[in-house]
């Protein structure tokens, strides 16, 4: 049984949780997060959760296996570096860092302490995206020399009304690490 945890309960919280607690070999053992409300909802929503204000007290237990990350952007290399040194495999939400110093030490930090690092990084692994691939790879296109990206992807002004999204310092890069970046990610 794999003992799961995770760092975030915000917007993206609940697919992580969900996904561990549908996975007959895993378990939703812990959360953390800083707002009390946020482990509130958790916990009615995950009962037998335990729940923490401070990540690194939960990365003390012995039991936590793997923890996904579902932090701000600016907060995924402290945090997965932490996970790293605890022994912790990691799933970071996407984009995995700021940049790519702060990337780098992070994959540093996992091949060190003998851990997993992933990103999510999902569209991958859609339908579409695969029958595409298979294509590309059998040059039913012929020789591809170029390629272009258009993306319309609105969100309301309710979107960035918290204290991360909209801001290069937290966010890192706009819509382009928000939502262009699985459209980016796309193999070609």
């Amino acid at each position: 049984m794999l003992n799961y945890a995770i760092i975030g309960c915000g917007r993206i919280f609940r697919c992580h949780a969900v996904s561990v607690e549908r996975h007959p070999d895993a378990r939703l053992a812990a959360v953390a997060d800083i707002k009390p409300e946020a482990l509130e909802a958790a916990r009615a929503e995950f009962p037998g959760v335990d729940t923490y204000t401070d990540y690194n007290e939960m990365l003390e237990r012995p039991d936590i296996d793997a923890v996904s990350i579902c932090l701000p952007h600016h907060l995924h290399a402290p945090a997965t570096i932490a996970c790293a040194r605890a022994k912790k495999h990691v799933l970071c939400e996407k984009p995995i860092a700021l940049d790519r110093t702060e990337a780098n030490e992070m994959i540093k930090a996992c091949r060190e302490n003998g851990v997993k690092l992933g990103i999510v990084l999902q569209n991958r692994y859609n339908d579409a995206t695969k029958k595409m691939l298979r294509a590309i790879e059998q040059k039913r296109f012929g020789k591809m020399i170029t390629g272009s990206l258009l993306l319309a992807a609105y969100r309301p002004p309710s979107y960035y009304q918290d204290e991360w999204h909209g801001r290069w310092a937290t966010e890192g890069g706009g819509s382009l690490l928000t939502q262009a970046i699985h459209n980016v990610d796309l193999p070609a």
